[in-house]
């Protein structure tokens, strides 16, 4: 059964869940002024608030998948250069390109130009080295 809120001026028949807090008056009267500036309710520039804020789920999955994958790609990558030759290493890549087009399909112009100069940190050149192709 929907809700009356009767805090509203009209009454307003709504399924969304209501939240309620205790904030200082100094924010309250900032989210105010701002939902007013951009033309919204006061539940409007919430509502964007929160979403704009909150961690979407899969944008985070997708930037985990990608840490872990960077993770053992380079330990793999390390283990391989110590075991096989260039050679190798260079037809692995090709047969690894090969699938990821199979499976994603082509990766398209890249949207922007990655730096070419190897980083400061050692870590992050260590890496670095290891993705090159020579």
């Amino acid at each position: 059964m929907p809700t009356i809120h009767p805090y509203w001026r009209k009454s307003v028949v709504t399924r969304r869940p209501r939240i309620q807090a205790y904030i200082e008056y100094d924010v309250y009267r900032r989210a105010e002024n701002q939902a007013k500036r951009l033309g919204k309710t006061m539940s409007e520039h919430v509502s964007d608030a929160l979403v704009a804020y909150s961690p979407d789920m899969t944008e985070w999955s997708a930037k985990q998948a990608g840490y872990q994958t960077m993770m053992i790609l380079s330990l793999t990558l390390a283990m391989a250069k110590r075991t096989m030759s260039e050679s190798d290493i260079r037809q692995a890549r090709e047969v690894a390109g090969q699938a990821a087009e199979i499976v994603f399909g082509r990766l398209g112009e890249r949207p922007f130009h990655p730096r070419s100069e190897i980083p400061e940190d050692n870590r992050m050149a260590a890496l670095f080295e290891a993705f090159r192709f020579d």
